[in-house]
């Protein structure tokens, strides 16, 4: 530009960089909203799971303690307490709707099985956390005092 015209100023110049950046502005927004609101539905499914099952176990105190007066042991009540039955379709149900988001996805694929494994197994520990502490509360319950009371 320079031997053409040495009097005019440079304009528009930029770098490489900050050409790529511009272009990649939507993409990143998009990728950004995209994560937290993901992070957002992780954290609200991780309350109301916890939520739910400590409720459920909680109510079902009684029960289990009847149950142990006939026989059942610690670990049976452990293993009836945890809930795994909505991972099933909650799994069906994201790899579903992956198609529809994967057009939000650059160089990733929407069906990761590492993603998969990773959320799987948090929301599994999340489950068992939130069972633990009523389940081992049912588990030290008075089976005595439960047939009393019914």
């Amino acid at each position: 530009m320079r031997a053409i015209d040495p009097t005019a100023p440079p304009y528009g110049i930029v770098t490489a960089e900050q050409r790529l950046g511009r272009t990649v502005a939507l993409r990143r927004l998009q990728t950004v909203l995209l994560v937290a609101l993901a992070a957002s539905a992780f954290i609200l499914s991780v309350i109301g799971a916890y939520g739910v099952i400590h409720q459920s176990v909680a109510a079902r105190t009684q029960e289990i303690g009847i149950r142990m007066a006939l026989g059942a042991g610690a670990a049976a009540v452990l293993r009836m307490v945890l809930a795994v039955a909505g991972l099933g379709p909650g799994l069906l149900g994201s790899l579903i709707l992956s198609r529809t988001l994967s057009s939000f996805l650059y160089e990733t694929n929407p069906l990761d099985p590492l993603i998969y494994a990773v959320v799987t197994f948090l929301l599994l520990a999340v489950t068992a956390v939130a069972c633990l502490v009523p389940a081992r509360r049912a588990a030290r319950f008075d089976p005595m005092a439960a047939l009393r009371h019914e």
